[in-house]
């Protein structure tokens, strides 16, 4: 789902959900994984056999990922304590001479190489260190946003955008591809001036931006450099000093890539040098956008709490519905071609989305009230005219045509290629609702005109 919008992802849950075959998914989408899988699995060092598998869906997975992790770390303790009395008890210079001696001697052998291999998973469920500092100024109202309007050449992407943003706040913002997301984010950091409306920073406000598409970010300059752009050996955070091996240690960075260039990281990666960025930034407002992108789950879960920690105000953009439920107060929508909203959570924009998907196909009130009024007068001789019948005729082949036409469209999308496009994917995905939508409509048409033959001959 990287690289999806919300309307992507969830026109690839409705495939899944009613995919007659059997399939494999990987992804850190968590809300993706609850909707459509029923048995979920993790790869990772930290488990025994290298992998924890359940039977269930990613809500019942995290909690029993926490169970075996809790019990790994008590099974730890409990092998530190018998190895403590065994070395004791070596350190005394046992001789093995009694088959009895010997049998204890090899045990605490195999007893010292279980607790090394469990130490060894335990520390691999290091996290990243996200501890993002705020500036402690109890202004009320950080930000302003007065009836903010933007658009690009003659077509508007959003209007009338009003709201303000205080300390504690989180205002996640949500939308398809091309709604204006980034943009938005743009007018708030004052990098671009709207056409209409006002944007008002509280006096000396400080902004922190996390950048989805990295372009702060030098390449050609080294990790270190790019952890600690003061230069020298020590990063200072919140006025101390740490050593910058020790920091980059923070973001699970080993000290032979600190001289590694920049362009040379993944994705994975590259993210977290942004993250620790922010943290050397005190600041009044988190401006996130995409920060999901590339990490794995265990990150998530970090970041998630660091943003409910977060002193100041926060606006983040972000199609990570999991993660938005979890931290956002208010969630603004915008949606091409209609006016923003603002909404509690996803499951409202879910329900708002379907409304209009509702409204789409339902007549309008006078053509209601017009069909009621017709049904109110006596019926007139049903005529099958030479038209309908050449129409019944040949409906089942134009149906067969238009299926062919949407089997086509879902073949395209799948391909890898479209996949990785995410402008081409989403052109793709418009066309195939058009194409399902007229087989959907020959074959309402070939039903009206199958019933209007039924009674053109029993009046006959």
């Amino acid at each position: 789902t990287n690289h999806l919008d919300i309307t992507g992802i969830l026109w690839l849950e409705d495939i899944l959900k009613a995919a007659r075959f059997s399939f494999i998914l990987v992804s850190h989408d968590r809300t993706f994984l609850e909707n459509v899988c029923s048995h979920t699995m993790e790869i990772a060092r930290y488990y025994d056999k290298g992998y924890f598998k359940i039977q269930g869906q990613y809500k019942r997975f995290e909690q029993d990922r926490e169970n075996y992790l809790d019990a790994q770390l008590k099974r730890q303790a409990s092998l530190a304590s018998k190895m403590r009395r065994e070395d004791e008890w070596l350190r005394q210079g046992p001789k093995a001479r009694t088959s009895k001696a010997k049998y204890r001697i090899d045990q605490a052998g195999e007893l010292r190489k279980e607790l090394t291999a469990i130490k060894d998973r335990n520390r691999q469920t290091a996290t990243v260190t996200i501890d993002f500092s705020g500036t402690g100024r109890q202004t009320r109202k950080l930000l302003r946003v007065h009836n903010l309007g933007k658009g690009f050449d003659g077509n508007e992407l959003f209007s009338k955008i009003t709201f303000e943003l205080g300390p504690g706040f989180c205002l996640g913002v949500v939308g398809e591809n091309g709604s204006g997301k980034s943009t938005f984010l743009s007018l708030i950091e004052q990098n671009m001036a709207p056409d209409q409306g006002t944007v008002k920073w509280a006096e000396n406000l400080k902004i922190a931006v996390f950048d989805q598409n990295r372009t702060r970010l030098d390449p050609e300059i080294t990790l270190r450099d790019a952890l600690n752009p003061a230069g020298g050996d020590s990063v200072n955070f919140k006025g101390r000093p740490i050593h910058v091996v020790s920091w980059a240690k923070r973001f699970l960075f080993m000290p032979d890539q600190l001289d590694m260039p920049v362009k040379r990281l993944s994705g994975g990666e590259k993210a977290r040098i942004i993250l620790a960025d922010l943290m050397r930034q005190p600041c009044d407002i988190l401006l996130l956008d995409e920060p999901t992108n590339d990490l794995d789950i265990l990150s998530l879960e970090v970041l998630e709490n660091s943003i409910r920690e977060f002193p100041g105000g926060i606006i983040i953009v972000s199609h990570d519905r999991y993660l938005m439920d979890k931290v956002c107060h208010r969630m603004l929508y915008l949606d091409k071609g209609k006016p923003p909203a603002f909404y509690r959570d996803f499951g409202q924009i879910m329900k708002a989305r379907q409304a209009d998907q509702d409204r789409v196909g339902k007549p309008p009130k006078a053509q209601i009230e017009k069909k009621s009024a017709e049904k109110k007068k006596p019926k007139s001789k049903i005529a099958f005219s030479y038209k309908d019948k050449y129409e019944l005729e040949h409906i089942e082949e134009n149906i067969l045509d238009a299926e062919a036409c949407a089997a086509e469209l879902t073949e395209k999308v799948q391909s890898p290629e479209v996949l990785a496009d995410p402008a081409l994917l989403t052109d793709l995905c418009a066309q195939l609702d058009k194409a399902e939508s007229k087989v959907q409509e020959l074959y309402t048409r070939w039903e009206a005109l199958e019933e209007k033959k039924a009674a053109a001959e029993g009046d006959g």
